[in-house]
This record gives structure tokens, sequence and C-alpha cells, in this order.
């Protein structure tokens, strides 16, 4: 019998739901793969089954790691060989332990690390953290993976070759001894995002021991402006942290608080906080969003406005003078009258809940918008309320990369100590030149990096990087609560930690695994000889003294145990400067809407890759993208209004160029986007990078001009002919007109509470079966026949959908936990993906 779709009865609002547009305009296309397993075909030709298979064993390779590891280790500092079994490590049972990740933003993931023998296995929130209170994105959740990854890097390379340690640490120290003899002239070191208070600590002795050496800071995907902006406006190492479970109003420009750019400590906890329609109209937050594109926070908005990147500011500046917060302000008379009276509305609104009320801007916007937004938050009292600020701990004073390449070309650095978590030389601007430049000076780079990269393959020497679950180190939250990032197991391949290569530096360390002693079997026993201390298990118990106020074994060991050290958040401390408003935005000029012959690109982090760095993890690699449902690639994201003008279709290739760079990749329709606005995620591109990641997608990095540059405007795009095949799960297993949506205003809810049970469902609605043998309901007197949920086990879970953002990171927890493979972007094609969970993006009309 033909099947005939049909759309469900639409719900009360009298919209109409879709998650693609092939569905929204029931395309044939879409139609004819309606009640199929595998809408891309489940038949192959032998040659093409026979590259599939190599494909899905190549990227298999590093999703097998957990399994089992012959060279699986505790750390040395924290066993001794058994003479009885320990009683409390039984095979099969898990053991669970508190630590800590650093988060590619900034801050601190706090962690539950689960292990198995001695082998990590499962990362879990901790729940027992002030400020986390349970939450994992999918960067941690994954991170497990990259542990075992078989293209980990395994060994030092000099010049790309690979060479023992012992040679390792003679050309280290002969390097980094001229530099010591010279004063640290002709020395930089460059860091990245980091919030150890141990590294800062040893950075500032680095700093004493090479007092003529240079600091730099890069990050690929940085938030220089903001912090630039923030010392002229509160002062020299202070920061603002808002936090949202005080605000009932929350004025977001382009800033993903709910996804990848953290306003405070737990953004999506503090947010969701006052987000319970039981807490009425008042007592209910609101989200008024600004942005290019859909992102999570602007899915969640209350009131969502598509804006071109290129106009933020002169919406700052609008919302500014709503709020009568600063005199000095773009010129906004030629502003979108649109634009004008929807600020307007969300200001009035604002203004009536002073106190409970902030506003919050994108990270990679210039300082004038941060400025603009600071101003708007003192007029709304949303400093000492919502927002605290805080003194973070003290680290040098640091240049930029720019600085850095300035040096070199002048012949005033000649060694450059690399310790950022990005790849600069895939990443920064003009990559390729800065390769060749430091070819042609003989600079010597010291890489430090958990893959060979990039920068590794061009180093002098690179280093082996040792996981966060392999290394001793310490870790501050938004607020300052510290953690201790304890080792679950001794490094796999012997890598080191930044910090270990700041003790090495410092003459403290010697890099590589520990030497075990020869043992001469006709010798006599002989008892054996206490370990040698951990240089960085040593570093980070000095920093915990300080930060403790003394070496208290009991709170140390509590620290560990809880996993953070109770009442250590950082002291709040300086004030607003109005009058730095002035200073910065007089600088700053308002930019013209984007047109169709003038572009704009919006280059933005992946949900799944960050900057890149991810690259090579086969979980995050097939993760849906929150949004547009992509996976194993970027791609142009454009509004649905230009990609029809254009007449581009799903995967065309297109041509962008600004000034003199130039990017061909693949096109994609985005729903809600702005017109004339092009959106390119960051982190492809890579070509060796690993198995899993090399040659995904497109590399937008050499769009820029500049490592703070993420708008650019006057860009050109052309159509070219050739179509690239993506793997969207955006329509996989669609429903057959079975609406899956219970959506209603607050409105709706506090007249009928039980609106879900029959709202856009009517006729859809299945028989209540139970799973327990056909027991349907509570057993009770009058209902004998019914399931005893009290003795009887049972399986059960409950999401709050108002709540669930969509992030993704409970797929990825759930691949983890639940060792379900990766099957590649070929298979993910054909509907063959093996996630347990997924979410649907529902579009409205």
């Amino acid at each position: 019998m033909k099947r005939i779709w049909h759309h469900p009865e639409e719900p009360k609002t009298g919209r109409r739901y879709w998650r693609s547009v092939s569905e929204l305009e029931r395309r044939s296309d879409f139609l004819s793969t309606l009640g199929k397993e595998f809408p891309a075909g489940d038949t192959m030709g032998d040659e093409e089954r026979e590259n599939s298979r190599r494909e899905f064993l190549k990227i298999m390779g590093a999703g097998v790691g957990l399994m089992g590891l012959a060279s699986c280790r505790r750390p040395l500092t924290t066993i001794l060989p058994y003479t009885k079994h320990v009683e409390w490590l039984i095979p099969g049972k898990p053991l669970l332990y508190a630590s800590a990740l650093p988060k590619p933003q900034g801050g601190a993931q706090p962690v539950v690390v689960t292990t198995h023998e001695g082998r990590p296995t499962h990362l879990a929130g901790n729940p027992l953290h002030p400020t986390a209170g349970g939450g994992l994105d999918a960067f941690a959740q994954a991170s497990v993976l990259d542990l075992y990854d078989p293209d980990r890097s395994r060994r030092p390379l000099i010049h790309g070759e690979s060479a023992p340690w012992s040679k390792t640490n003679k050309l280290f120290k002969d390097i980094i001894g001229n530099a010591k003899a010279a004063g640290g002239k002709g020395l930089a070191v460059l860091s990245g995002a980091n919030s150890s208070p141990t590294f800062a600590r040893l950075l500032l002795e680095v700093k004493a021991a090479f007092p003529q050496a240079q600091f730099a800071s890069y990050e690929a995907i940085s938030r220089d402006a903001q912090l630039a902006a923030n010392k002229e406006l509160f002062g020299a190492g202070v920061q603002p942290v808002v936090n949202l479970s005080k605000a009932l109003r929350v004025f977001s420009l382009d800033c993903d608080f709910l996804g990848i750019d953290p306003v405070g400590a737990d953004s999506i906890k503090e947010f969701m906080a006052n987000r319970d329609a039981d807490k009425g109209a008042d007592g209910m937050n609101r989200l008024y969003a600004l942005e290019n594109r859909y992102t999570l926070t602007g899915g969640f908005a209350d009131h969502r406005k598509p804006l071109a990147a290129s106009l933020m500011f002169t919406a700052a500046s609008l919302l500014a003078e709503e709020l009568k917060a600063t005199p000095v302000s773009a010129n906004t008379a030629e502003a979108p009258a649109d634009l004008k009276a929807w600020v307007k509305a969300a200001a009035e609104d604002l203004l009536k809940f002073q106190g409970k009320a902030v506003v919050v801007a994108g990270s990679r916007y210039g300082a004038e918008v941060h400025a603009l937004v600071a101003a708007a938050n003192n007029a709304l009292g949303a400093f000492g309320t919502v927002i605290d600020l805080v003194k973070a701990d003290d680290s040098p004073e640091s240049g930029d990369l720019n600085q850095i390449v300035e040096a070199v070309k002048a012949g005033q650095v000649r060694t450059i100590v690399s310790l950022t978590g990005s790849d600069p030389l895939y990443d920064a601007p003009n990559a390729a030149a800065l390769a060749a430049l430091l070819k042609e000076k003989k600079t010597s780079l010291i890489h430090l990096g958990h893959l060979v990269n990039a920068t590794a393959r061009e180093a002098r020497l690179h280093l082996p990087a040792a996981h966060a679950l392999e290394a001793w180190g310490d870790v501050r939250s938004a607020d300052g609560t510290y953690s201790i990032i304890q080792p679950m197991i001794q490094p796999l391949y012997g890598g080191v930690s930044a910090v270990e290569v700041l003790l090495a530096m410092l003459d403290k360390k010697t890099l590589g695994p520990a030497k075990t002693p020869k043992i001469d079997p006709a010798a006599p026993p002989a008892a054996p000889a206490p370990p040698a201390e951990d240089a960085g298990h040593a570093a980070v118990r000095e920093t915990f003294a300080k930060v403790a106020g003394g070496l208290d074994e009991q709170k140390w060991n509590f620290a560990l145990r809880d996993g953070f050290l109770k009442g250590s958040s950082y002291q709040k401390a300086g004030a607003f400067n109005t009058g730095a408003v002035a200073g910065i935005v007089s600088h700053a000029r308002a930019s013209g809407a984007p047109s169709k012959d003038n572009y704009e690109i919006v280059l933005v982090p992946d949900s799944s890759l960050w900057d890149g760095r991810y690259a090579n993890n086969g979980w995050l690699q097939e993760a849906p993208d929150p949004v547009t449902k992509l996976t194993w690639d970027n791609a142009a994201l454009i509004g649905s209004a230009t990609f029809r003008a254009l007449g581009l279709k799903e995967g065309q290739m297109v041509r962008v160029s600004v000034g003199d760079a130039k990017l061909e990749l693949a096109a994609l329709e985005a729903p809600g986007h702005v017109s004339n606005s092009i959106t390119i995620q960051l982190g492809y591109g890579q070509s060796k990078i690993g198995a899993v990641g090399s040659k995904r997608g497109f590399n937008a990095f050499s769009l820029r001009a500049d490592a703070n540059q993420y708008v650019r405007s006057g860009a050109k795009l052309e159509k070219l002919d050739d179509i690239y095949e993506l793997a969207i799960t955006q329509e996989h297993n669609t429903t057959e007109g079975r609406a899956m949506f219970r959506e209603g205003t607050a409105d709706q809810y506090a007249t009928d509470k039980t609106f879900a049970q029959h709202i856009g469902m009517d006729g859809h609605i299945p028989p209540n079966i139970s799973l327990y043998k056909g027991q349907i309901g509570r057993k009770t007197a009058e209902n004998p026949e019914g399931f005893d949920y009290e003795t009887k086990h049972q399986w059960g879970m409950t999401i709050d959908l108002s709540k669930c953002i969509g992030c993704t990171a409970c797929i990825v927890a759930c691949q983890s936990e639940n060792n379900i493979p990766i099957v590649g972007k070929d298979q993910v094609r054909r509907g063959r993906l093996m996630q347990w969970i997924r979410m649907d993006r529902y579009f409205a009309v």
C-alpha cells in the first residue's frame, strides 16, 4: 500500500514545524525516502564497498583504544607494588576519582573520572563542585578518547625525526642554557589561555630567571579584545563574572553563552535556575538575542532577531542610548528602523528589572562593543548583583603573536618555546609565511603538543604532551574556585605537561619518563627504595600551600577527594571606570550592513573541534552540529534568501574571497541566518593530523588577516559547478508526519498544565502500554494488576524539554559510556549512524 505523507495537525499556536527545507517544501526527494531505514541506499558496488571498509577500519582505530592498552600504568608517586592485593581494587568494579580539566575557552571543567583497573574509561561532571553542579560539555566527555588516540604524539621529534629522551634532554638543555646565559635575550615563550595557578607562578619564575625574554599569549580563538577592554574598564587582572541565576532579563549581542561562549562558571546551570514556568511571568527569566545565525542561545531565546555581525556595534550603541548609559556611541541615525524599535522595546523591559538584568556580548567582538556593554550593565545596576568583579592570579605581562613575529624579523628572537594549545603554523594569519620566516631565520622552535600537527612538523624540537588525565596540575574555574588535576594513569607515551616544561626551563626537572632501575636477578633481595617525588606533584603542592594558606595535609586530601578547595574563589576587587568608555569607543567606527555586492564573513569556533585541536577525535567529528546537524565537515552557512537568490544547491561549492584571501568550500542553506552573511566554522581543513581528522572540511583560518579578526566585510561570493557531499543527520528517521513536538507559552501552561498531552498530537497519542509484562499503572488495592514500582526494579529517565538546549553533550557521553562505535562520513550519509541518542532541531513558520 502506498504511504501518503501528510502534515500533522497544527498546534494551537498555528505554526508549522519542520526539520529541513525539503520537509517544509515537501520535495520529492524527501517524500521518496519516508519509511526507508537507509535513505541514502543500502547497496554498494564492489569498489565502493572496499573503500567504505577501509575508511571504517581506519576511523575505528581511534575508537577501540579504550578496550585495553598494554602500557596503562598508574603514577609512580601514588602506587607501590602489591604484596597483598588491594581489597578495594576489584576487577570489573569501577573506582571514581575527582579531578578537573582545563576548558579551551578558559576556566575549569570539574570532573569525576571512572577507572577500571587503573584505566580511565569515562568522565562525568562533579555534582559537589560549587559552580558546575554536575554538568559536563561535549569536549570534556570526549577527552578520554584523546587519551587513547593511536595517532597521539608518542615520542620526541628533532627536525621531524624520532629521537630518544636522552638526546631530547641534551638538546633542550643546550638551547635553554644558551638563552639563560644571555639573560633570556633572544628567547620568547608563547603560552595560551591558562587558568592554572601553578603555571602562572612558574611563568613568573621563568621571567625572573630569563629577565630579557619576551612573553606572548596566543590562542587561535581568543578574546584578546575583551580582555583589553576589561583592563581599561576594571583594572589590571580584574575580570567580570556573570551569574545568570541572578538575572531575570538577559540581552545577548551574539553571545552563545548556552553553547561555546560561556560568561560565568556554568552559564547553562545558572540560566536554567530561573527557567521555570511554575515561577510565573515575573519569576521566569526572559532572553533577548541578536545574532547573524542560529546558535544554541538564539534558538532558546524568547525574542530573537537576525542581525548582521557587522551591525553589532550599532546595536550596542542603540542599547546604550536607550538605557542612557553613555553619551558616546556610534552614529545610530542611519540604523535600520526595525532594529531601533526592537532594541527600544527590549531596553524598556530591561529597565523594569534594575539589578536583575544583564547584557552580554560575544567574546570575540571588539573592545568598543564590550565597553558599551559594560556601560549598559552599569546603567542596569548589574555590577555587584548579577556581575561580580574579581581579581585573578598574577602572571607576566605578555604581548601577542604579532610582536613575536616582528621580533623574529628583526633578529631579536632566536628561540621560541610554544606552550599554547593552538597550532600557530596552521591557524595563525598567513601561517605559511610564518613557517617560511622561522625557517629563513633558523629560529629554534620548541613545541609541546598532543598531535604531530603543522607546528610540530616544522619545529626543531617537538615534545609529546601529557594528557590532563596523565599529569599533575591545577586550574581555577571562572569564579576562582581552585581544583587539583590529579593523574589517573602514568603517561602512556612518556609525555610531559606544560608545567613540567617550565620546571625543566628552571632546571628543576628532567623531561621524559622516569627511568626504571635495572634489577640483577642474582643479587639478594633488597628493600624497595621509596619513589622519587614527581616534580609536577611537588610544584602543585607548593602552589596549593599558597592558595590554602599553608600545606595542610587534611585540606590537601579533602581537595583531592572533593575535586576543589572550599573557600578558594577569587576575591572581589575593582570598580567600573565610567570615563574609560569614551576613550575606547571614540576610536571605533560603525560598519554598514552587508549587501549582495559586499558580503560579510563571520568566523566562529566549531561546536565539535573548537579551533581544530579536537580534529582527530571521532566522537566529536561524528557528533551532529547542534543546529545544522552537519557531521565530519564545515560549510559556508548561508541564509535562505541569499541561498535561493544565488540558485545554490546543498553542498554546492562556492568561492569566498575577501582582500587577498580566497577559500573554496561547500555551501549549506541555513534557515534563520541573516541575508548577505556567510558563517564558516573554524578548525577544519588540516592535512596531516591523524587518520580521523586529516582532510576534513575547509580551512577558514586562511580568511583572517589578523588574529583577532572574526568578522570581515567586503567579501565576494562566487558559485562553482562542483557538488561536495555533506553528511547531515537532520532528515534521518523522519517520523512520517507524526508530530513530536510539545510546545506552549507560559500563559497557556498557567491555564492548562496538561496541554502537552493533547496539543498538536490529536490522533497520534499511542495507547498506554507498559513495558513491564503488560502491567499498566501503579499497583494499588484498586489496581492489583499494576506494576509494583516500590520494590521492583525499573528504568526511567525524565528530561525537562523546557531546559534541554540540544548541545549534544549527552550524545557523546552515551557514546563514551556504552562504547558505541563511530562509522564515518560515508556511513552517516547512508543513515547508519549508531548513536543511541538523537536530538532533532525543529524550525517553525
